[in-house]
């Protein structure tokens, strides 16, 4: 019983019942995407407008270490607790005070190192502020357990919600604060009202009290064996995802790394999206499936195939509405950032690869893959990115970045491919029509965008072209792949013979 309140199986793992919990979650999940990513997008580009380039640059500085802290509060916990199927609440509570003692010792060593990262930038801005992010680990761990439980329910009490309020309070304290001249402190300022209103809400939600009595070693050992495979990965993913910030701010300064990372920022919206849907519907929905070959390789590749439909024309996209988007939405400032946006073209459609691949490594139980994964890509980046940031600035960096995201994704279909029981042959099926109507759309959208220069206009036509330029492409990207894709194309028409079957079945009926 105690197990069933805390987030045990239940009816979900019926078929019917778990198509309509995924698909609803899925919904959910992404709507609650949109209202907080709205949120914080839309805070990005008033404060683009209130502080500069260099504080940005600082704060992603300041924010190494805690970027990687982060990985270690959270230990690989909240999979270990998704996935596990008995004696949840000793495992819930044995995970709680364990990534409490570990968020008290990661602020510490965090904090100690504070003096280093400035050295290392060789800026004397970066040590307080890194100092003062250092407790946010503790915070961040906090949050782990309540998010584990609400996602084994299928509760999106997180992302409709716990999310959300915590974009308000971003939003609130950063803007407040850089509008009255904090700078860099601004950011630290939200982040913090952000991470406290999450604690606060998510454990509101979770319904959970951790009993001291039911923590035991036994337990976290359990807990670890899966875990640590998870907590490896993550590290070396978010060990690579710092090559990045290293290599600008050590080589080219805080400016150009502002630029940088908030051309990524915009470039990582459609990506997050996708990640937020995958990662958060996608594992106690496969785990579920786990035993049950047929239905496994069935749902996979049905996500699989949505997945690399839209997916890859967003991704693609990025070539000719970086800079676009980088000046519209941020100011002519900012239009370096858009050239990092264009060489991010990659991202999108390689990272919802990787994750879709890294939910079924640990729904099947085999996290152990995860490790090979992202040691590959950390070796990929550390190999190009500090030939690309000395010798082509931040925009090279930024194709490096896509250029290890292709390579790993690559790499995480050969895995992921035995587990669901699909061929490389389907997966080229499912692949090929996107990529040859995306090119396609690439190229209409360049030749438009020549003959308008979208750019060179008032405002609100600079918005407008733009959005016509988008739209083309979408029109050109949907009309080829209906031409040179004959599964999709049969599809679509059995969606809109459907739909017409019911228009006339409700007509009958009135």
């Amino acid at each position: 019983m105690a197990d069933s309140r805390i987030g045990g199986d239940g009816p979900a793992d019926r078929p019917s019942s778990l198509r309509r919990a995924t698909v609803r979650g899925a919904r959910l999940a992404l709507a609650g995407y949109v209202v907080s990513r709205g949120i914080l997008f839309f805070v990005y580009v008033v404060l683009a407008r209130l502080i500069t380039p260099a504080d940005f640059g600082r704060y992603a500085a300041a924010s190494v270490v805690v970027g990687v802290g982060v990985l270690f509060a959270e230990s690989g916990m909240m999979s270990a607790l998704i996935q596990r199927r008995d004696r949840l609440e000793e495992a819930a509570s044995t995970a709680f005070f364990s990534l409490l003692i570990g968020g008290v010792l990661l602020s510490l060593a965090a904090l100690a190192l504070a003096p280093v990262l400035g050295a290392f930038f060789q800026t004397q801005h970066v040590t307080p502020l890194a100092a003062v992010l250092a407790p946010g680990m503790l915070l961040r761990s906090l949050t782990v357990v309540p998010d584990a439980l609400l996602q084994r329910r299928f509760s999106f009490a997180r992302r409709v919600a716990v999310d959300p309020l915590g974009a308000i309070g971003f939003a609130v304290a950063s803007i407040v604060a850089c509008a009255n001249g904090a700078g860099a402190w601004g950011l630290v300022a939200g982040s913090y009202a952000s991470l406290i209103i999450m604690v606060i809400s998510g454990w509101w939600f979770a319904r959970f009290r951790p009993r001291l009595r039911l923590a035991s070693v036994k337990m976290w050992r359990e807990l670890a064996s899966f875990a640590r495979h998870v907590l490896g990965s993550e590290i070396l993913a978010r060990g690579a995802q710092q090559i990045d910030t290293v290599m600008i701010g050590r080589v080219s300064g805080a400016a150009p790394l502002g630029q940088y990372r908030n051309g990524l920022r915009l470039a990582q919206q459609p990506s997050d999206a996708y990640v937020s849907v995958i990662a958060y519907v996608l594992l106690p929905a496969l785990a579920r499936l786990a035993d049950d070959a047929e239905r496994l390789h069935a749902v996979a590749k049905r996500i699989f195939g949505l997945v690399s439909a839209s997916s890859i024309p967003v991704s693609l996209a990025f070539l000719p509405l970086g800079e676009p988007a980088a000046v519209l939405l941020l100011g002519p400032q900012w239009r370096p950032a858009g050239h990092a946006i264009s060489a991010l073209c990659g991202l999108t459609a390689a990272t919802t690869v990787i994750s879709f691949s890294s939910e079924v490594f640990k729904a099947v139980g085999k996290p152990k893959i995860l490790v090979h994964l992202y040691t590959l890509n950390l070796a990929v980046l550390v190999v190009v990115i500090p030939t690309a940031a000395l010798t082509l600035g931040f925009v090279g960096v930024a194709a490096a970045i896509s250029v290890s995201q292709v390579v790993t994704a690559a790499f995480a279909l050969r895995r992921v491919a035995p587990l669901i029981a699909m061929s490389w042959r389907e997966m080229l099926t499912e692949t090929t029509g996107p990529l040859l109507a995306g090119v396609q759309m690439v190229i209409a959208m360049f030749v438009l965008s020549a003959a308008v220069k979208p750019l060179h206009h008032s405002a609100p036509l600079e918005w407008a072209w733009t959005v016509v330029e988008a739209l083309a492409g979408a029109f050109v990207y949907g009309a080829v792949l209906l031409l040179v894709d004959r599964s999709r194309r049969q599809s679509v028409f059995e969606l809109v013979a459907r739909r017409r079957a019911q228009r006339k079945s409700l007509v009958g009926v009135g």
